[in-house]
């Protein structure tokens, strides 16, 4: 018992809520917890596929969602060990407001802790780290860094490519989910070949108060930084991503 299916991110574009949302269908078998995060913690192939043995209960189609296997460069190929024949579902979002979405959702848990200011937000490689071991002291609140994590997980660029490869791979724009859930859940579904069914329960899960803003220099900073990444997604995607 392996998902069939792993929701894979990015942060703040609303996994928790489709992860949810699915296992509303009767036939889909969600994880228990959300996120077992047993590719990210350095185990075995065969540990992990053990631990996702407690993790479903009997149903014929299953599914885990975890952002971080979006950016963490070893994901891909340990889902693929796990399950050479999942389906990777990516989520994004408009990627100036999913970094503000992502720090005031941090700010949210740990008042005070987190950076207000843009130009504290540099970028961060994940490639050089081969299991959570490595990558935790930079992501971990006890270290105090995990800053540079908000403008990279909105490079999507950077991580759509290395599941495209390997899996089949549908997107989800966060915009499009957002005005319509139950048309993007029916288009899921026709993708994994299930029934589509009646959300009984649309709210977005695990919103946060937003309450920081930057300032508009910084915003046009931010436009500008994304402005490269987003260019060469449109070609992807045959949409820009930008709201305003």
């Amino acid at each position: 018992m392996v998902p069939d299916l792993f929701i894979v991110g990015a942060t703040k574009c609303a996994t928790s809520s489709i992860h949810y949302q699915l296992g509303q269908s009767g036939w889909i078998g969600p994880s228990m917890p959300k996120e077992p995060r047993f590719l990210e913690r350095g185990l075995s192939i065969e540990t992990a596929k053990e631990g996702y043995n407690k993790c479903f209960g009997g149903y014929s189609f299953l599914v885990e969602a975890n952002p971080n296997h979006f950016v963490i460069g070893y994901a891909p190929e340990k889902i693929k060990l796990v399950n050479p024949d999942a389906k990777i579902l990516i989520v994004i979002r408009e990627p100036v407001s999913r970094t503000i979405s992502h720090i005031n959702y941090f700010r949210n848990m740990r008042p005070g802790r987190e950076a207000t200011k843009i130009s504290m937000l540099a970028d961060f490689d994940l490639d050089k780290f081969d299991c959570e071991a490595d990558y935790v002291p930079y992501i971990c609140e006890e270290w105090g860094n995990y800053k540079p994590m908000y403008i990279e997980t909105s490079c999507y660029i950077h991580y759509i490519p290395r599941f495209v490869k390997l899996f089949d791979t549908r997107i989800v724009v966060f915009e499009d989910y957002i005005e319509n859930p139950q048309g993007e859940i029916d288009q899921i579904m026709d993708w994994i070949n299930y029934p589509r069914f009646e959300l009984k329960d649309t709210r977005i899960r695990n919103q946060g108060e937003h309450k920081w803003q930057p300032n508009e220099s910084s915003m046009r900073g931010l436009r500008k930084l994304f402005e490269p990444y987003n260019d060469q997604l449109f070609t992807k995607l045959g949409r820009e991503l930008w709201t305003s």
